[in-house]
């Protein structure tokens, strides 16, 4: 420990020797301060170990969420990805379901004479459906030319004769639209006003 002791002093004479004796003292008591004893160390130790574990739970803890989000990331992008491919598979059968509903040329021709015929049958019983009825009654009215005579009907759909009764309505408006209420013909003039 002398020697240790002969060496320190001998730093200090030089250092007293380059400096005034005030500096030398407050260099001292600054070194004074600066001296640790081991209960010091193991205090400072301590501090930093604790200090160092509560650095690495922090760090822990952002693992953990970061491990989350990536894992929610990966997730939303499959879902994403399959939602692209249902949307392409949907865009595909529209375009399918598009295309199926453009009639060709021949089917227009036929449909163009269906709506003819369908329109001129109408014209000529001047029968109309109600298409709001349920599904077992047939339902509708029957009006004569002249709009005079209207007479609606309802027929069970389980009825056996429904098309009978049906083809009787037609043929009492279209009789009883035939007279005026005198029992004369309903003729039209086609006179203009």
């Amino acid at each position: 420990m002398s020697a240790l002791s002969d060496d320190f002093s001998g730093y200090v004479k030089a250092i007293s020797l380059i400096f005034k004796s005030d500096d030398v003292t407050r260099v001292l008591n600054s070194l004074d301060d600066l001296v640790l004893t081991p209960g010091d160390l193991k205090k400072e130790e301590s501090q930093l170990k604790r200090a160092l574990e509560l650095e690495g739970n922090e760090i822990l803890r952002e693992e953990e969420v970061t491990d989350k989000l990536t894992s929610d990331i990966r997730k939303l992008d499959h879902e994403y990805q399959c939602l692209e491919r249902e949307i392409l598979a949907v865009g595909v059968n529209i375009d399918e379901k598009r295309k199926e509903k453009i009639p060709c040329k021949e089917d227009e021709d036929t449909l163009k004479k269906t709506r003819k015929m369908l329109r001129l049958y109408k014209d000529i019983t001047n029968l109309r459906w109600d298409y709001s009825a349920p599904e077992n009654v047939i339902k509708g009215y029957v009006y004569g030319k002249s709009k005079m005579y209207i007479h609606p009907f309802e027929i069970p759909s389980d009825d056996k004769d429904a098309v009978d009764r049906v083809w009787q309505e037609i043929e009492n408006a279209s009789l009883k639209a035939s007279f005026d209420t005198k029992g004369k013909e309903n003729v039209n003039d086609n006179k203009k006003a």
